[in-house]
């Protein structure tokens, strides 16, 4: 998965990761991730994601931009 340069805002939940493989590469670079209820959300520890790396992104201006329960998802600051 791969998602780069690109804009998502005006919905419930901006990224939503509820569950995926451990295997291969998952990345968010230069995208914002504006304007939603919840800009990154994992829903609760129970889940099991693979690594997940955001890189040269903003998110902001959401009602709560980071909504993390585990250590999957990696957000480098921009």
């Amino acid at each position: 998965m791969k998602l780069d340069k690109d804009t998502i805002s005006g919905n419930v939940y901006g990224f939503m990761m509820y569950g995926s493989s451990l295997e291969g590469k998952k990345t968010i670079t230069n995208t914002t991730i504006k304007n939603n209820e919840y800009g990154i959300d994992e829903d609760s520890a129970r889940n099991k994601n693979g690594p997940i790396f955001i890189s040269n992104s903003t998110i902001k201006d959401n009602v709560k931009d980071l909504q993390l329960f585990t250590t999957a998802i990696k957000v480098k600051k921009k």
